[in-house]
C-alpha cells in the first residue's frame, strides 16, 4: 500500500519533530507515512503548489500562528487553510493551535471547516493518535474544548430568530435603538425587550450595546 502522504505546517522545529515521532508510531506493516514538514507560511504554499500536479497531502496538519524568524513577521494558518480548500479540497485538515476562544473557533470553521481541530494545550500522544487513526478512518476529530463549544454554539444557534441576529448586526453597525425600529418591525420598547433578552442569553450584567456586540463576536454570531 502507497503512503500516506502527510503536510505539517508549524513554526516550531521540534514541535514539527513530535508530531511526525507520533506518525512514526503508528506506522506499520500496513500502514506508511511519507511526511513533509514546513515551518513558513510561504514554503507552505509552495509544497501545496508541488502537490497538485504530483501527489495530494491526505492529511495536513496546520497550526494558525507561523511566525517567520527570519523575516520577524507572523502569519495567519488561516490563509493557508482556505488554499488548501480551493486547491485540493478532498485534502483532510488537522488544526492544532494553542488559539482557544469562542471566536477564533468560529472563524475556522466557517471558513476551513477542518475535519479535526485540536487544542494545544489539550494534546498529548494519544490524543493525536486518536485524531490521525480517526481521519485516516474519515471520521472528524475535535478536542474537548472544540467539542463543547461546537455543541453549545449549535444550541445556542437554535435559540436566536432572524430578528435577534437582525438586531445584533444593527448594534454592531452602531446603529441606535430609534434608528433600528425604523428598520425592523418593532417598537422602541419592542427593541428593548429584545435587548434584555439577549443580554440573558449572553449571560451579560447589562443590556448595553457595547456589552452585546462584544458578546456576540465573541460567541461568533458576529465577525470582528
Amino acid at each position: 500500500m502507497s503512503p500516506y502522504q502527510i503536510l505539517i505546517v508549524e513554526d516550531i522545529p521540534l514541535i514539527c519533530q513530535y508530531y511526525e515521532s507520533v506518525f512514526n508510531q503508528l506506522s506499520n506493516e500496513k500502514i506508511s507515512f511519507s511526511i513533509d514538514t514546513v515551518n513558513t507560511l510561504e514554503s507552505a504554499k509552495s509544497k501545496i503548489a508541488l502537490s497538485i500536479s504530483n501527489n495530494r497531502y491526505e492529511i495536513v496538519l496546520l497550526d494558525l500562528r507561523l511566525r517567520d524568524v527570519k523575516k520577524k513577521v507572523t502569519k495567519d494558518g488561516e490563509e493557508l487553510g482556505s488554499l488548501i480548500r480551493l486547491r485540493q479540497p478532498r485534502t483532510t485538515i488537522l488544526v492544532i493551535t494553542s488559539y482557544d476562544n469562542h471566536f477564533r473557533f468560529h472563524t475556522v470553521f466557517q471558513n476551513i471547516s477542518p475535519e479535526g481541530f485540536i487544542i494545544k494545550q489539550e494534546l498529548n500522544d494519544d490524543e493525536l493518535k486518536k485524531a490521525i487513526i480517526n481521519l485516516l478512518a474519515d471520521r472528524n476529530y475535535y478536542s474537548t474544548s472544540v467539542s463543547k463549544y461546537l455543541n453549545a454554539f449549535a444550541s445556542k444557534k437554535r435559540r436566536l430568530d432572524d430578528i435577534d441576529r437582525q438586531i445584533l448586526n444593527l448594534l454592531s453597525d452602531c446603529l441606535t435603538t430609534k434608528e433600528i425600529s425604523e428598520r425592523l418591525p418593532l417598537s422602541l420598547s419592542g427593541i428593548e425587550k429584545r435587548k434584555r433578552s439577549l443580554s440573558k442569553f449572553f449571560d451579560l450584567d447589562d443590556a448595553r450595546t457595547v456589552s452585546l456586540v462584544k458578546a456576540a463576536k465573541e460567541n461568533g454570531f458576529l465577525s470582528e
